[in-house]
């Protein structure tokens, strides 16, 4: 996991104002795709590279009452998902329960049959992104951390935290 030691400037990360009063702990797994990868995955073999980014962004009361609204309210999305994916595959499994009044059916009217389970399928692919969109609402970044240099997004906090650490924001992106 890659965390450096910098100073942190007295603003919120957030708004880039108001003072601190909690600090929120932003933790990120990212996995690269590079041709190798791809290469390496068409005969079997998963070569691939992992990065760990943990940092703190300090926050005032206004801004992290907001990141936590918005955390709750992924974390409420992705348990939507999961509920209509999970419904959707067990009215999937009880279909398949009547697999038995399929023995002796033409082709055609297996086919017909089959067909009629899709709606189940594509419902819990729907579930799924609702799932994944859920995940993605809870996920709360300040920063873009690449190799120890930080770009926060907010401006002004960024200008405050370069003033501090200018190695850890030398040529960051």
């Amino acid at each position: 996991m890659h965390q450096s030691t910098v100073q942190l400037p007295t603003l919120c990360a957030r708004c880039g104002e108001n003072p601190p009063v909690t600090q929120h702990i932003v933790q990120e797994h990212r996995r690269s795709l590079s041709p190798w990868t791809l290469l390496t995955m068409l005969i079997g073999v998963r070569v691939s590279r992992s990065e760990y980014i943990q940092y703190t962004a300090p926050l005032c009361a206004d801004c992290a009452a907001k990141v936590k609204s918005r955390q709750t309210l992924g974390r409420v999305i992705m348990a939507l998902g999961f509920l209509v994916t999970a419904g959707a595959a067990l009215m999937l499994v009880l279909s398949y329960n009547n697999l038995s009044s399929t023995i002796g059916l033409t082709s055609q009217q297996l086919i017909a049959h089959y067909q009629s389970l899709m709606p189940q399928g594509i419902v819990i692919l729907l579930g799924l992104v609702i799932a994944l969109i859920g995940s993605s609402v809870s996920k709360i970044s300040f920063a873009s951390v690449r190799k120890g240099l930080y770009k926060f997004y907010n401006p002004t906090y960024q200008a405050a935290f370069a003033a501090l650490n200018p190695a850890a924001v030398k040529n960051a992106r």
